[in-house]
């Protein structure tokens, strides 16, 4: 209440970020199937503050990884308000 007796409204708006997304820029296969010369790179959007982005099957982190074997890796990206996104399998194979 105010001094006066009136009723004081305060309106709080509250906004949400966007969700995380993120686009695969690029896949490179092996050339031959025990070759490790594959590579993933990604780009991370949306979420709030940078990012950090771990893969499965590999100890690299970052947006690309490479010297990849055959195998699958599939990302995992934590924005800064600690919110994540596991991300669609990405398939490395060999191409002979």
């Amino acid at each position: 209440m105010a001094c006066d007796g009136e009723e004081v409204i305060e309106v709080i708006t509250v906004t949400e970020p966007n969700a995380i997304t993120y686009a695969l820029d690029n896949t490179v296969n092996n050339n031959c199937n025990y070759d490790e010369d594959g590579s993933i790179s990604i780009t991370p959007d949306g979420g709030v503050g940078s990012f950090n982005v771990t893969w499965t099957n590999t100890n690299q982190v970052g947006n690309s990884i490479s010297n990849l074997p055959n195998g699958t890796y599939t990302p995992t990206i934590t924005d800064g308000n600690n919110c994540v996104l596991e991300g669609t399998p990405v398939e490395i194979s060999s191409l002979s």
